[in-house]
């Protein structure tokens, strides 16, 4: 090694290699000799080749050196085969120096100890892929970043021979094939990919044969596994055909321009790429008047200008899957107009779709025929299906025109075995007449005799084994067609009567024994209008039976005292078709009350079907007054007893409390005061006998809090009102922080007698203790006031924890709560749940 090719290398980490142009090594540095051995040595010569794109291919002297003369340096593959390796690929870059004026090549190999050495399955990988971007219509190209053609496939090459005159090659200069004049331009394109930009370019060129040549060309930056751009991606699409495709679509949406403004529909050509191509006046007309479009139609203009936004999503779906060759038509109402639009697939030649055709023409007077047609038809076939009658249309040789769905259940046989010559026959299907005229009209070639265009005949058959009987109408119906030719139509009715026979025979039945009762009996159908009430239920109710048939029992039976959950439970009882008895209260017709007991029975015919419900009604009114006089006359008694307890309970408290007060409280004074006489004369044990007198201090106090707790009517001497507020200062004294607020009306001062103030005040009582033991309020509003009717209102509200009403029984205290309501006819109602708080909602009547 040379001194001077030492002391620049020596220390480099990396292994430098200096050759001659042939390769011939000169020169290498230690880095080098300590990783490639001897071997190096020995061979005296390095392989150079770099892989382009998918194969590794060798680069001759002459193309490196003119890379390099034009560049001045090489980035690329080492290829190196020695004696103790197999051959290995590193990534080198070469740079051409001169010495002497001879060129020598400087090979520097960074970092051959990471060396990704690219395997046979990789290659193997890389030439199908090879094969691939070989056989596809578009050109794809790979550029390094110092320009060099690294990859490209064979119809980029065809493309360039076009474009530029000649095939681009791996290896050689991007610069090679442009004018000088583009050198600049190529560069600031190369520059802004390899930043990270994407940049197309549309580019017209002469061509073969004097045809032009429209390209689309993207260039794209290339990265490799780590992220990092590596070079730039050409990718070449030849959109020629297009182009003139377009022309021609032009040119003949031209020539039809004056055959499309003679139409009344509106025509538009929309291109794939969403640009309008083609329009007639029609359609300049439509966009104005029927669309309230403020836009002038405009060749070139975007198609979705011309679309409302709430539609534009819908119509770029129906203009995706045309484009795809599906023909679709849209029907759309704008505004008083319908409109439909046709969307056809534009082909050519090769059945390729290359535009989109757009008609629109106005339905609005189609549709509404349409519709009054449609709507006719199916109040037609509904009616005809509802009908509980059997229908069925014949033409004049007795064909079946129509047949409604009860007819078809009714007959249950194959009509189509009625053929041209037999014709429709009510005789071959079962059914006789009793009566010999009627039985003439069983031959279907007498109805033509039938003078008066309509005749009714009743007729049997037997079906299973049951006899059932119909009303048959069979009606005649004149056809006049446009030539005047008059024909006939029958029209044929069967409607089942065996019900309604039976039916007058039970009430006929019944009727003979119901009208002998003093009981009330109705007899309902199954929608509870009633068809027979007898002489019981008039005198029970003062309602004859023409005021009442056809009328549903509820609806004047049932008044405003009338418990709505019997009335809820008899409703569902007969939905269940049950058998059932209850009370209720009707109304007599001058308005008195009527307690009745109900017996009800339903009624089924021989298939299991309900027909009707019959009812008993029992008068059961004295009975009811004497029950509630009863029951008025024990809650009396029970309300005086309850007062007496109490009124006794408060005069015991009463004389308690003045008692403790005048007698128990005057001796404990007077213990007061001997003690503290003591306590001055005699100084021997102090502290027990303060001690002492503290005690009895406290007692008291506590006696004197007894006494007021006792003594109710006291506290009314100086006021309900403070004496409600009394009870809630109290309580407040033994809970912290706890807050009250009471608002009494002063009508309560004024109207409440002295026996409801204490019941109240015990109420309150008892409410202010449930608080303390049980609730964790910290606030509780007490209100009370007498309204315009004189009921006194008394609501307690506190913001402690609740209980569950379902759960929770009342203890001791609500008991006695709802026992001093009730002994005074008042009502009471809790609300309550667990967080929520406690409501008290108490009333009472003044007198």
């Amino acid at each position: 090694m040379g001194n001077q090719f030492r002391d620049k290398y020596g220390e480099t980490s990396a292994c430098i290699i200096l050759t001659d142009i042939s390769f011939n090594i000169i020169d290498i540095n230690g880095h080098a000799r300590n990783f490639f051995n001897p071997d190096i040595i020995e061979y005296k010569k390095i392989n150079i080749a770099t892989q382009f794109g998918f194969s590794v291919v060798n680069i001759s002297n002459d193309i490196l050196l003119e890379i390099l003369t034009k560049k001045r340096k090489w980035i690329g593959k080492v290829s190196l085969s020695l004696k103790h390796r197999n051959i290995e690929y590193y990534d080198a870059k070469i740079s051409l120096n001169t010495v002497k004026n001879k060129p020598q090549l400087l090979i520097q190999i960074n970092s051959p100890k990471n060396n990704q050495h690219k395997s046979d399955s990789d290659l193997l990988f890389n030439n199908h892929f090879k094969k691939i971007l070989n056989a596809s219509s578009e050109g794809y190209a790979l550029m390094s970043k110092d320009y060099i053609i690294e990859s490209i496939n064979k119809r980029a090459q065809q493309i360039t021979r076009i474009t530029h005159g000649q095939s681009m090659q791996v290896g050689h200069s991007m610069f090679e094939y442009l004018p000088e004049e583009y050198h600049g331009y190529c560069i600031g394109i190369t520059e802004k990919v390899l930043s990270g930009e994407k940049v197309r370019l549309t580019t017209e060129y002469p061509g073969l044969k004097g045809k032009k040549t429209y390209l689309v060309t993207d260039y794209l930056p290339a990265f490799d596994d780590d992220g990092n751009i590596t070079g730039v991606i050409i990718h070449t699409v030849d959109n020629s055909e297009q182009y003139y495709n377009k022309v021609l679509i032009e040119q003949s949406a031209f020539r039809m321009r004056s055959i499309l403004n003679s139409t009344n529909e509106g025509i538009a050509m929309i291109s794939l790429d969403y640009k309008l191509m083609e329009f007639n006046e029609k359609m300049s007309s439509f966009l104005k008047t029927i669309f309230k479009i403020n836009k002038k139609g405009k060749i070139g203009a975007d198609f979705f200008d011309y679309i409302v936004p709430e539609r534009k999503e819908v119509i770029k779906g129906v203009f995706d899957r045309v484009v795809l060759g599906e023909k679709i038509d849209l029907q759309h109402k704008f505004f008083d107009k319908w409109m439909l639009a046709s969307y056809t697939p534009v082909k050519d030649k090769e059945d390729n779709v290359i535009a989109v055709c757009i008609s629109i023409r106005d339905i609005s007077e189609l549709i509404g025929n349409q519709k009054l047609l449609e709507h006719r038809e199916v109040l037609y076939n509904t009616t005809l299906n509802n009908l509980a009658e059997a229908v069925v249309l014949l033409d004049d040789k007795f064909r079946i025109l129509q047949i409604n769905q009860t007819a078809e259940h009714l007959f249950q046989t194959d009509l189509n075995s009625f053929t041209d010559t037999t014709g429709f026959s009510l005789a071959k299907l079962g059914f006789n007449a009793e009566n010999s005229d009627d039985n003439v009209y069983l031959n279907h070639h007498n109805w033509k005799k039938i003078d008066e265009q309509k005749r009714d005949i009743v007729v049997y058959r037997v079906s299973e084994n049951v006899r059932k009987a119909f009303l048959v109408n069979i009606s005649v119906i004149n056809i006049i067609n446009d030539s005047k030719y008059q024909s006939k139509q029958f029209v044929i009715s069967l409607r089942d009567i065996s019900s309604v026979e039976k039916m007058s025979e039970t009430i006929n039945q019944l009727s003979l024994i119901a009208r002998k009762i003093p009981n009330g009996v109705l007899i309902t159908d199954k929608d509870d209008y009633i068809q027979w009430v007898n002489n019981g239920f008039t005198q029970m109710f003062g309602y004859e039976p023409d005021e009442v048939i056809g009328k549903k029992p509820k609806d004047f039976l049932e008044g405003a005292e009338t418990d709505p959950s019997t009335s809820l439970l008899i409703i569902n009882k007969k939905k269940k078709r049950l058998v059932f008895s209850c009370e209720i209260l009707n109304y007599h017709k001058n308005g008195q009350k009527v307690w009745v007991e109900l017996s009800k029975q339903p009624v089924f015919d021989n298939k299991g079907k309900f027909i009707q419900y019959y009812t008993l009604q029992t008068d059961i009114t004295e009975r009811k007054n004497l029950e509630k006089q009863l029951e008025d006359e024990r809650k009396e008694n029970q309300q005086n007893l309850t007062r007496a307890v109490y009124k006794a309970y408060e005069e015991e408290r009463s004389f308690l409390g003045k008692e403790l007060h005048d007698s128990v409280n005057q001796k404990l004074t007077a213990s007061v005061f001997n003690l503290s006489k003591y306590i001055k004369a005699n100084k021997k044990e102090p502290e027990l006998v303060s001690s002492t007198l503290q005690l009895v201090k406290d007692s008291m106090i506590e006696i004197r809090n007894l006494s007021r707790r006792l003594v109710a009517t006291e506290f009314l001497h100086i006021g309900f009102e403070d004496a409600i507020k009394q009870i809630t200062f109290s309580t407040a004294q033994s809970i912290t922080d706890f807050k009250s607020e009471v608002n009494i009306s002063h009508d309560c001062e004024l109207l409440l007698s002295d026996d409801l103030k204490v019941n109240i005040f015990r109420i309150i009582q008892e409410q202010m203790q449930n608080i303390v033991k049980h609730s964790n309020a910290s606030k509780v509003n007490i209100s009370a006031s007498v309204n315009k009717e004189n009921i006194l209102s008394l609501i307690t509200i506190d913001n402690g924890d609740g209980f569950d009403m379902l759960k929770n029984k009342d203890g001791i205290g609500l008991m006695n709560i709802r026992n001093r309501v009730e002994s005074f006819n008042g009502k009471c109602e809790i609300v309550s749940a667990p967080g929520k708080g406690c409501e008290f909602r108490i009333s009472f009547k003044v007198k």
